[in-house]
């Protein structure tokens, strides 16, 4: 199994899905297929490694208007933006519209730690992964998906980046649905998913030091950590979902996204080799 994150200044977590390997053997081509977080926050160098290394051609921009008009992405020569609000609006715990002061590097935590608190007052604590149920119910997000693939369909030299704020929700349920378009199995689709936590760990640390030098509560590191990351359980909620409504994620894929065995062969032909 490989799994190859782009090693950029700002961007932790950026990455290329080149050299999986699916059931049948067949890896995905180097440089081709590029998830991320916004690129906002990325240096100059980072921007330059993304279009001279990896031959950026275009950028999916997964996040709502409040999000884009807040954090637009760079503007770079060559290289096509399409947006692809997969949520009209605020979805709690997943869009990031920066109702906190950005110039605290601990006020975003702040926020969501309140809300989280909300949320289990509320009874809510055993129920966490449902927000991740309109993913597969939503139909502006499912239409928004389709769109992400007919940008995929299109035969170009260089690769395509999605990305959300964080790369770790609405970019990583996009690449859920590509790395089981093109046939990788359930347990790398899973692996891949669950990377954003390795990934975003050494700034968990950074801030969990910066929460501990002001006197935060223990507490307040299992709240860095679940803004910055991912649960099994998330993923596990899709599948279960897409196993009783749809008959698994292959029909998902099929019937409400639209790929049927021709868009599926000329992914394969187009991304695999």
């Amino acid at each position: 199994m490989a799994r190859e994150r782009i090693e950029l200044e700002n961007l932790i977590n950026t990455r290329d899905l080149g050299g999986y390997t699916n059931v049948d053997g067949k890896k995905i081509k180097p440089k081709k297929l590029i998830r991320s977080a916004a690129l906002s926050k990325g240096s100059e160098n980072d921007l330059k490694v993304l279009c001279d290394e990896y031959n950026l051609d275009a950028i999916v921009d997964f996040r709502n208007s409040d999000e884009l008009y807040r954090a637009p992405d760079p503007v770079m020569d060559g290289v096509t933006h399409i947006w692809c609000p997969i949520f009209e609006e605020k979805v709690e715990n997943i869009t990031r519209e920066e109702l906190w002061d950005t110039s605290d590097p601990l006020a975003m935590y702040v926020y969501f730690g309140n809300t989280f608190e909300q949320f289990q007052k509320e009874g809510g604590e055993n129920e966490t992964p449902d927000f991740y149920a309109q993913f597969v119910l939503n139909e502006h997000s499912i239409e928004y998906y389709k769109k992400f693939f007919d940008v995929l369909l299109e035969e170009r030299e260089g690769s395509v980046l999605w990305h959300c704020s964080a790369g770790k929700d609405r970019c990583g349920m996009g690449t859920v649905y590509i790395l089981k378009a093109l046939g990788m199995s359930d347990e790398l689709i899973y692996d891949d998913y669950l990377a954003t936590n390795e990934y975003y760990e050494p700034e968990n640390l950074q801030m969990i030091a910066l929460a501990d030098e002001r006197g935060m509560p223990e507490s307040f590191h299992t709240i860095i950590r679940v803004v910055n990351g991912v649960q099994k359980a998330f993923l596990d909620t899709v599948y279960q979902i897409c196993e009783e409504k749809y008959g698994g994620l292959d029909n998902f894929l099929r019937e409400k996204l639209e790929l049927d065995d021709s868009k599926i062969k000329k992914l394969k032909d187009l991304y695999l080799e």
